[in-house]
């Protein structure tokens, strides 16, 4: 029976709302998650010779690594203050870390990442508002049979959205893999309204440990993640929608009904 009561395209709107509001959550989640990895920096740092490159050994790079993580995630910008004068010996010269120039670039950084825990929180809110909704339509049509109707529009909505951003970040990962300077310069352009992000590693210790080949072994392992946990959500979801459509459909057969698309 077909989702009677509720306009299918309100559901699959839902659903495809829903689809992208979860897709911001796994993406912004796992990309949170992957740039507070300690262990992730310490082994790139091994493998590019960051401790070499940048006249540091490994207990002072860590501990100036373990300043900037701090100071991105802490929410409270009263615990960060003097955080980013972090010093250390470079070169065998005990010095302040970061310049001017470096410490105004973090300050963006740190707003922007910020604003990306406000945004995946933000979805998070999407999905359990949508998700409230489904469950009001569900008990309000309890007694009528066409709770499986309902979920196979939800369902189908679903599957729109999830295409939709699936096939933008597939997009993105394929421009990074061809082009990751490109890609990586654009980011930048779109995230800043300035050129503070442009460092000179001849003054700027803080591009000598953050290198661009860090950003892209990051990328590929939040895209590796992401897309584990999507295939995850996806592949439970796909399931639902044969079951649900193949008891539709033997209910259907079973009363004699021609089965509905």
């Amino acid at each position: 029976m077909a989702a009677k009561g509720y306009r299918k395209w309100v559901l699959r709107a839902a659903g495809a709302l829903m689809a992208l509001a979860a897709f911001v959550v796994v993406v912004l989640g796992t990309i949170l998650v992957v740039s507070q990895d300690r262990s992730f920096f310490a082994r790139e740092y091994e493998k590019l010779g960051v401790h070499e490159y940048v006249g540091m050994n490994e207990a002072d790079l860590a501990r100036v690594t373990e300043a900037l993580l701090v100071y991105l995630s802490e929410p409270n910008p009263v615990k960060v203050e003097g955080v980013l004068e972090v010093e250390a010996s470079v070169f065998g010269e005990w010095r302040p870390f970061l310049n001017e120039r470096e410490i105004a670039h973090m300050v963006d950084v740190r707003w922007i990442f910020q604003l990306g825990l406000w945004l995946c929180a933000g979805a998070a809110g999407v999905m359990c508002g949508l998700l409230l909704f489904l469950a009001v339509c569900l008990w309000r049509r309890r007694g009528d049979g066409v709770w499986a109707g309902i979920l196979r529009s939800v369902l189908a909505g679903f599957w729109v959205g999830s295409g939709a951003a699936l096939g933008f970040l597939v997009f993105l990962t394929l421009w990074a893999c061809w082009d990751f300077n490109g890609f990586w310069t654009m980011v930048h352009l779109v995230l800043f309204s300035n050129d503070l992000w442009l460092l000179d590693p001849r003054e700027d210790l803080l591009i000598r440990i953050m290198q661009g080949e860090l950003y892209f072994n990051m990328s590929i392992r939040i895209v590796v993640w992401a897309g584990l946990i999507w295939l995850g959500i996806s592949g439970g979801m796909g399931l639902g929608h044969f079951f649900l459509r193949r008891k539709s459909l033997r209910s259907q057969v079973g009363a004699g009904r021609r089965p509905e698309p």
